[in-house]
């Protein structure tokens, strides 16, 4: 069988079609199997559109979990025979997204969203009470494996190999410094205090919001089953509540950090002694970079890898770092770097960027420093057969 990458510049990929061309005439029999990267697909999308492809293999098939994205739509125009998706987390938000798959692979058989979701009673469940949720839930679960079965085929690491060492899972907490617990309870008070007030209000329901201060919903748009308290409980317990508490217990740098006369944020030893996480941390890695670990750093948002960051340039610790904002070609060299760059300590990777496609065999120890449940089991899937030891801080 004939393998062939195809990907680089515009030149470079018109010479591959030269030579698919030549071994198509001078091997007709003879099959070629192309290895190609998503934004390829996207670029050259009139070779891919013109030909019939026996198979078409898609690696990290969750990324199809949105039937409208540019790779999606580009996919389904393509002609092929049959159809496979490779994943370890075919579903990380709810059913839709399961739904885009098997439409994808099975478009004939799953057509309508709507009747799927009607079929597995998605909303009726959502908006059901607590007392029958669980068993609603059981039920829906036992129904869905039981159509999906035949499609699926799944693989467990010990089903492959069976002489993976096993992973020692390890999680460290940590108490809040002064200054942390000062902000803790200033943002708690505020957010007592505003949900005091609100009880107090038969006009509206007001909250407290994270970006706006205050947003104001009348009190007859709320459903009419739906209690006043209930809106104010889904509200206090939601993102906009909790993110400032987050911001807290991480880093209070990240809620008020000291700056100098251009504005950037002064970095001496106060950035970690103000932090009980980044004390803990620097403890871990200073023991790490003595022993020649090579560590992985997850955390959920990029502000926090801004702090991190500074803490490594601080430590004059050898790292690479890859985010949203990083580009494709950067991606690759990151990765590459980290790999092979005995000086290069530490990788540091925001939660939804390196959750896709990485290979990091060179890594033995990650670090989930903000996490979610998410990257909890990506973690397992990519990092399969180097990572030994996974911490998570608290």
């Amino acid at each position: 069988v004939t393998c062939m990458v195809y990907h680089g510049n515009k030149e470079k990929l018109a010479e591959l079609r030269n030579e698919i061309y030549q071994h198509r005439q001078t091997k007709k029999t003879s099959p070629i199997v192309l290895i190609t990267a998503y934004h390829i697909i996207v670029s050259d999308k009139a070779f891919f559109k013109r030909e019939q492809w026996p198979l078409l293999v898609v690696d990290e098939g969750h990324r199809l979990k949105n039937p409208k994205c540019q790779l999606m739509v580009m996919l389904r125009r393509i002609h092929t025979d049959s159809r496979f998706l490779l994943t370890g987390t075919p579903v990380q938000n709810n059913m839709s997204e399961m739904w885009s798959l098997m439409n994808f692979l099975l478009p004939e058989i799953f057509d309508e969203p709507e009747v799927f979701e009607r079929y597995f009673e998605i909303d009726s469940m959502s908006n059901s009470k607590m007392n029958f949720k669980e068993e609603q839930e059981r039920s829906v679960l036992s129904i869905f494996h039981q159509i999906l079965i035949p499609f699926i085929l799944r693989r467990r690491k010990g089903d492959v190999n069976l002489y993976l060492p096993p992973k020692k899972e390890v999680t460290v907490y940590t108490k809040m410094t002064n200054l942390q617990v000062k902000w803790y309870n200033k943002l708690v008070d505020e957010i007592v205090r505003r949900y005091i007030d609100d009880r107090k209000k038969d006009d509206f329901v007001q909250v407290f919001d994270d970006t706006k201060r205050l947003r104001s919903q009348r009190k007859n748009e709320i459903p009419i089953l739906e209690l006043k308290e209930d809106v104010i409980a889904k509200k206090i317990t939601g993102r906009s509540v909790v993110y400032p508490l987050l911001r807290a217990c991480t880093h209070p740098y990240l809620l008020d950090a000291p700056r100098d006369e251009n504005g950037e944020i002064i970095v001496n030893e106060d950035l970690i002694t103000s932090s009980g996480k980044f004390i803990l941390l620097d403890k871990m890695l200073g023991k790490l970079h003595q022993n020649n670990h090579k560590v992985l750093i997850f955390s959920t948002l990029v502000i926090f890898l801004d702090l991190l960051e500074a803490m490594c340039e601080h430590r004059n610790y050898g790292y690479t770092r890859l985010d949203g904002n990083t580009s494709f070609d950067e991606r690759i060299d990151a990765i590459s770097t980290f790999n092979k760059d005995p000086d290069v300590f530490i990788f540091l990777i925001s939660t939804r960027a390196g959750g896709l496609g990485l290979n990091l065999m060179a890594a033995d120890t990650v670090i989930l420093f903000n996490s979610d449940w998410v990257i909890y089991f990506m973690v397992s899937k990519i990092f399969a057969f180097s990572v030994r030891f996974i911490y998570r801080s608290c």
